[in-house]
C-alpha cells in the first residue's frame, strides 16, 4: 500500500509585491524625473537662486508617483482584501501624499519667497 502525498496549495505573496512597489512609487519618479531631466536638459540645473522651481518639480514628481502608488495599492488589495495589510497602510500613504500635492498645487495661491 503507496503512501500518497498530497501537494499543499503554494501561498501567493504577489500582493506584497504591489504594496511594496506602490509605497516605493513616490520615491521611485522623483529619482526618475530627476534623472530625465537632467540628462534630457543638460542646460537645466537646479539653480538655488528660484527654490520655487525645485519645489514645483518636486512635488509634480511626488504627486506622479502616489497617484501611480494608488493604483498598485488598489491591485495589493484586490489580491488580497482584507482590512489591515500593509496594502493599506500602502493606500493612506500615497492618499495622504497625493492630498497634500492637490492642496499645495491648488489652494496654495500666495506662496512667497
Amino acid at each position: 500500500m503507496a503512501i500518497s502525498t498530497v501537494a499543499l496549495p503554494r501561498r501567493s505573496y504577489v500582493h506584497l509585491i504591489y504594496a511594496l512597489i506602490s509605497a516605493g512609487c513616490p520615491l521611485i519618479a522623483f529619482v526618475i524625473i530627476s534623472v530625465y531631466l537632467r540628462y534630457a536638459y543638460p542646460e537645466y540645473t537646479p539653480s538655488h537662486d528660484s527654490p520655487l522651481a525645485d519645489l514645483i518639480d518636486t512635488m509634480f514628481s511626488v504627486g506622479v508617483g502616489s497617484f501611480v502608488g494608488l493604483v498598485f495599492a488598489g491591485l495589493s488589495l484586490k489580491c488580497r482584501g482584507r482590512l489591515f495589510s500593509f496594502g493599506t497602510a500602502a493606500l493612506l500613504f500615497n492618499t495622504a501624499l497625493a492630498a497634500f500635492v492637490i492642496y499645495f498645487f491648488f489652494f496654495q495661491h500666495s506662496i512667497n519667497w
